[in-house]
């Protein structure tokens, strides 16, 4: 357990100057992830300030081995932005397994990068850095998102905060509300993904109508190979 900052390591400066602005490579070299060309357009999209973006995919993330698209962008954006905030929005009752998923990326997180688990501090609700304490608000934070309680997922703004929303498709509308109405007054970036071929509600528009590059929406849609050969686009690597 390191009792320093991860940006005073003397590993660090040479972590960032490799992996801040290629997200593909991250996810393959320390998350040992196989990102076939789709994904790696996909990551792209999202490295770009105040992105947009929406993830279709024909798997399921839970399924035994896999992992879902989003869960490389919380950990780079840890890693390599210390003070940043990530919210990852999950339907109500499906958080712990969505907690217990990401945590299953950082046993993959091994060879010349095990040093980073060492900062990593990881409860039910939130992966941080050791040395931020709650209050900062820095990290990664799990919220339910309910149609119930949607008041949750407000007042998340912050520095440089993005919405990574898990099974989307699933998502009530008003949780994309109150996520939008909070980006909309301090800025930051959005993530969709949904899997297993469901396309519905707002999901659904930013694959269609808002996703359309002739439409001026600045949402931009992708569909992952998934159900092509190269269908472990979204697996992870077996030892």
């Amino acid at each position: 357990m390191s009792q320093r900052l991860i940006q005073d390591d003397e590993r660090w400066p040479a972590f960032v100057r490799r992996y801040a602005n290629d997200l593909a490579a991250f996810a393959r070299e320390v998350c040992g992830m196989d990102v076939d060309d789709s994904l790696a357009r996909a990551f792209e999209s999202v490295q770009m300030p105040d992105c947009q973006v929406s993830m279709a995919s024909d798997l399921n993330p839970m399924e035994r081995g896999m992992i879902s698209p989003l869960a490389p962008i919380a950990f780079w954006r840890l890693f390599c932005r210390p003070e940043s905030r990530t919210m990852v929005a999950v339907p109500f009752g499906d958080m712990l397994r969505c907690c217990e998923q990401y945590s299953k990326l950082v046993k993959r997180i091994e060879g010349e990068h095990a040093w980073l688990v060492g900062y990593l501090r990881i409860t039910i609700r939130s992966i941080r850095l050791r040395q931020h304490a709650e209050y900062s608000g820095c990290g990664v934070l799990f919220l339910a998102a309910s149609a119930h309680s949607p008041e949750h997922m407000a007042g998340f703004g912050g520095r440089d905060p993005m919405w990574l929303m898990e099974d989307a498709s699933t998502m009530p509308e008003v949780s994309f509300q109150v996520a939008r109405e909070g980006l909309a007054r301090s800025g930051g970036s959005m993530v969709l993904h949904s899997g297993q071929g469901r396309r519905k509600g707002f999901f659904r528009a930013t694959q269609t109508t808002l996703g359309c590059w002739a439409s001026g929406s600045s949402w931009k849609a992708f569909v992952l190979n998934s159900t092509q050969d190269r269908k472990p686009s979204l697996k992870v690597r077996q030892a």
